[in-house]
């Protein structure tokens, strides 16, 4: 029995060498498979976010476009249209209706009419 002991307690210490071995090995696996994972979703993401960021960039190209082709200032108000203006302002035409009928910007007509009434004033005072 004396003899039998000691072979037990190597035997038994063998079991516990081999049981942390595999636990060791089986670990290593594991983190190995999620690496695997980790890297495809991150390979995903990667992806999606490149994919947004060329939308993205996109989506700026075609907004500065528009917004420089919005900004181009338009012709003004010609001779032709100022004189019409002046007309139907004499005649007591409202802001809305003249700048429906000749296409101008309501601000525009009403700037003239300022105008028209100043320059009525000083003829006026003039007199």
């Amino acid at each position: 029995m004396t003899i039998l002991f000691p072979i037990v307690i190597c035997l038994l210490v063998v079991a516990a060498l081999l049981a942390s071995l595999w636990t060791l090995l089986n670990t290593k696996r594991e983190m190995t498979l999620q690496e695997r994972r980790f890297r495809k979703a991150l390979a995903d993401v990667e992806t999606n976010l490149a994919l947004a960021g060329a939308a993205i960039r996109e989506e700026i190209g075609r907004s500065v476009a528009v917004s420089a082709t919005a900004a181009q200032p338009r012709a003004g108000m010609n001779l032709q249209q100022r004189n019409q203006a002046l007309r139907l302002i004499r005649r007591g035409e409202p802001d809305e209706h003249i700048s429906a009928v000749l296409h101008l910007p309501r601000r525009e007509v009403d700037l003239l009419r300022k105008i028209q009434e100043l320059r009525t004033k000083d003829i006026a005072g003039a007199a």
